[in-house]
């Protein structure tokens, strides 16, 4: 009898160990499974502020205070050129040239000046240049004074602010009648101020020659 009883509590402490590593397993399950949806919950608002700094510039002030700005702009006047074409770039004194009514022997010369800060007055004169591009370089067109030295008007044309001037070029006494192909033509720029104060710049237009 003795031993049954023996017997039967060595069974129950069995039943009872194996009862509580079922309780604890449970336990430990539920605690494991709650770990795990917090740890995809912290990952997915990781990624969530990721994508949302992923837009955004961060500026500083010269005081140390931060600015911050959602999404990158184009500046003012910014345009996408024409397909095969440089896109045309704001500059300091904000002048653009392109070019209509392309013959072999002449075109015009269409200057656009919009916004930006020149110091003084915008004006040009009557030289230019032309260059051909042959293997992605640009080559200056020989003209057919065989070098000899070519005299220019010294004139001053002013460039409307604001606004549209234009030039109409002959080039047929200084280069002839241009071969088809791709071109440039160079306008020198001066931002007058005074008299010897002054600052030039070159700007181009491209163009083609076709027969």
């Amino acid at each position: 009898m003795q031993l049954k009883k023996r017997v039967w509590v060595i069974v129950c402490l069995v039943l009872i160990c194996m009862t509580g590593c079922g309780i604890d397993s449970i336990f430990c399950g539920g605690e494991s499974q709650e770990m795990e949806r917090g740890t995809e919950k912290q990952i997915h608002d990781e990624l969530l502020n990721t994508e949302k700094l992923e837009n955004q510039f961060e500026y500083h002030n010269m005081d140390g205070s931060q600015e911050v700005e959602n999404e990158f702009q184009q500046p003012e006047g910014y345009e996408e050129g024409p397909e095969g074409l440089p896109t045309p770039t704001l500059d300091a004194w904000g002048v653009t040239l392109s070019v209509k009514n392309v013959t072999p022997k002449g075109l015009t010369i269409v200057c656009t000046q919009s916004g930006s800060t020149p110091t003084g007055e915008l004006s040009t004169g009557t030289y230019y240049v032309l260059e051909r591009k042959e293997a992605d370089k640009w080559i200056v067109v020989a003209d057919i004074f065989d070098g000899k030295e070519v005299g220019w008007d010294e004139v001053a044309w002013i460039i409307s602010m604001n606004g549209v001037t234009e030039w109409e070029v002959d080039w047929e006494w200084l280069y002839g009648s241009l071969a088809p192909g791709h071109y440039r033509i160079g306008k020198e720029i001066m931002d007058f101020r005074g008299t010897g104060d002054y600052d030039k710049e070159m700007y181009y237009a491209e163009f083609e020659v076709v027969q």
